[in-house]
């Protein structure tokens, strides 16, 4: 199960979305306004798939596309291959799910909806915040041992 105040973290952050007829320049422009690396293609509420930095950078260096003239719809990762977790997952899964498929987002579902999208950098918040509470429990132990 991720840790509580993780999932608190994602789900009242929410997510950045765009619909799927939107142009890789404006995509870039949203990324950048809203400092991520990573957008949810979506339709009102159906989600069609996800969009990051790198599939991007590919699309620029590999593609003779222009950027304005692209629509994310022809790069983005359709929903039905994009790796999902739930509020359930704990964080050595999602970590293993990011290194098994060499990815640095996972989409957060709750009963078939989107509530969230979790980072390899959400994970090494969670993982730092962890270690620190588990030295400041040792030190406490040791404080009342002394």
């Amino acid at each position: 199960m991720l840790h509580k105040d993780l999932m608190e973290m994602i789900v009242v952050r929410g997510f950045v979305s765009i619909p799927p007829e939107t142009s890789v320049f404006k995509a870039v422009i949203v990324m950048m306004e809203h400092n991520i690396g990573s957008l949810l293609v979506m339709a009102g509420k159906q989600f069609l798939g996800i969009v990051s930095e790198r599939d991007i950078a590919w699309m620029m260096s590999i593609e003779e596309e222009h950027p304005e003239r692209t629509n994310i719809k022809s790069i983005m990762t359709p929903a039905e291959r994009v790796v999902t977790v739930t509020r359930h997952t704990n964080e050595d899964e999602c970590l293993d799910l990011m290194r098994e498929h060499n990815i640095r987002h996972l989409v957060v579902l709750e009963e078939g909806q989107v509530v969230g999208i979790l980072s390899i950098k959400d994970l090494a918040l969670g993982y730092k915040e962890d270690h620190y509470r588990r030295i400041r429990d040792m030190e406490g132990y040791l404080a009342k041992l002394s």
